[in-house]
């Protein structure tokens, strides 16, 4: 078995550990946990539009148009998700990039980009650390993102 390879035995998945050994039980555990999550991940990138519609609905949506027709020059998205705010930027925004550290999400996020704004950038990153220098964006978006930020103090420098 190659490293973290897993071999599928009937119905039950027994994990190897990367030096080829038989992992532990807390080993097995983590790795499943990890698949899970991989799994939801997927779903939730999937479904996330459908989830956010009904607040949308209920006045979000207007709320994000209020606050980002604003928006001007070169303007960064810190946790895009699949692009909702996207569609509510000024065309003032002289250069577009979105940053999102999900794999899912991310492939959501493109899609809509090509759709409603081409020439925006896109970016895998997390908020920690941005691969960008200091000034130079002169907008800054954050939406339900920070929540989800590990050191968030980091994240806003």
């Amino acid at each position: 078995m190659g490293q973290g390879s897993v071999e599928i035995v009937r119905p039950y998945i027994v994990p190897f550990a990367p030096t080829g050994r038989r992992a532990s039980r807390t080993e097995r555990w983590r790795q499943a946990l990890n698949a899970l999550q991989g799994c939801f991940r997927r779903y939730y990138a999937r479904r996330y539009d459908s989830i956010a519609r009904s607040g949308e609905r209920a006045g979000l949506a207007a709320r994000r148009h209020e606050l980002l027709t604003s928006a001007g020059g070169a303007t960064v998205e810190i946790g895009a998700a699949t692009g909702l705010n996207i569609r509510h930027l000024s065309r003032l925004v002289s250069q577009l990039v979105l940053v999102e550290p999900d794999r899912h999400m991310l492939r959501q996020l493109s899609h809509r980009v090509g759709r409603i704004w081409p020439g925006a950038g896109v970016v895998r990153a997390v908020a920690e650390q941005l691969p960008f220098a200091d000034a130079t964006f002169d907008t800054a978006v954050v939406v339900f993102s920070l929540c989800s930020v590990a050191d968030q103090q980091a994240a806003l420098r």
